[in-house]
């Protein structure tokens, strides 16, 4: 069965209660999984899931393999270049489109317009989402149960405090590493859900020798599509870290120091074993060649 995650409950009423979910309140009733729901001097509640819990990742695929969007519909260039989102692909293979730098910003720029309305938060929590089912299905918390998200100082690394608490719901034990936290209110809201769920958050990386020993999985949030010239310190320091820890690496979008429309130039990048494409791969992509595979996230193209 899988492991209950913790949820919010928002009973509305003449005064909004939040109650917490824990991994506890879980009981198995006849026909169907009881969830206990506990308040603060309010009593309990109990609400009944028919059948048994199945992972959400299962349910709801929002990350699947290069070839397949979620919902198993082709991700070809048409879809890219249906109404609303008029973005063109400069490439395409195997029928799969594959974005330049300034096609995947004109992407973002259409998905936050008014014609379409998404704000970063949304598209933030969706990625993160998508992230997170790719790992389940390429590294179940079985035998990958220890991971180590990560995160750099811009939307990226929002993916990847976001994915961080998905996998936690999932089962895994998860820690994140933030050298460079942003002041903005969404940077740090999404450090304050990853507080109530007791996930630890790092400022310092461990040497390479010590990730070897403390965890199983490394997803690389740091730099996204955005990433041009040379990494900076201290990320240029923690990739060669990441690389010499051996760990295998989920990479978010692009991995972290590759041009994004010709690879690994510098040869100093990420060395990843997975990918995960978000909207749509970009150029760069088509050079990956992990033995993780190479999977597409995200609902966000109609």
């Amino acid at each position: 069965m899988f492991r209950l995650f913790q949820a919010s409950v928002l009973f509305l009423s003449q005064s909004a209660l939040c109650l917490s979910l824990s991994r506890r309140s879980l009981e198995t009733a006849s026909g169907g999984t009881r969830l206990v729901v506990r308040g603060k001097g309010r009593g309990s509640c109990f609400l009944t899931i028919p059948g048994p819990l199945k992972p959400i990742a299962s349910l709801y695929p929002f990350a699947c393999p290069l070839g397949l969007c979620a919902g198993g519909r082709p991700l070809s260039s048409s879809a890219l270049n249906s109404a609303p989102l008029l973005a063109m692909s400069s490439g395409t293979q195997g029928g799969v489109s594959f974005l330049t730098q300034q096609e995947a910003q004109h992407v973002d720029e259409v998905l936050m317009g008014d014609e379409v309305g998404f704000k970063v938060e949304q598209l933030m929590e969706l990625a993160g989402l998508s992230v997170s089912h790719a790992v389940y299905k390429a590294y179940p918390p079985g035998s990958f149960r220890r991971v180590l998200i990560v995160c750099g100082p811009g939307n990226n690394g929002g993916d990847g405090l976001v994915a961080a608490r998905h996998l936690w719901q999932f089962g895994y034990t998860v820690e994140v590493l933030y050298p460079k936290p942003p002041k903005k209110d969404l940077y740090v809201q999404l450090l304050q859900l990853l507080k109530f769920h007791d996930i630890k958050v790092h400022s310092e990386c461990p040497s390479a020798a010590e990730l070897r020993e403390a965890c199983d999985l490394v997803v690389d949030a740091i730099f996204g599509f955005s990433f041009q010239g040379e990494m900076r310190e201290p990320f240029g320091s923690i990739v060669k870290t990441l690389n010499e820890s051996q760990r295998p690496v989920v990479a978010v979008d692009i991995p972290s120091g590759w041009d994004l429309e010709k690879g690994d130039v510098s040869g100093l990048g990420i060395k990843a074993e997975c990918l995960v494409s978000l909207t749509a791969p970009k150029k760069a992509a088509s050079l990956f060649s992990g033995g993780g595979g190479h999977w597409v996230g995200g609902r966000f193209v109609p």
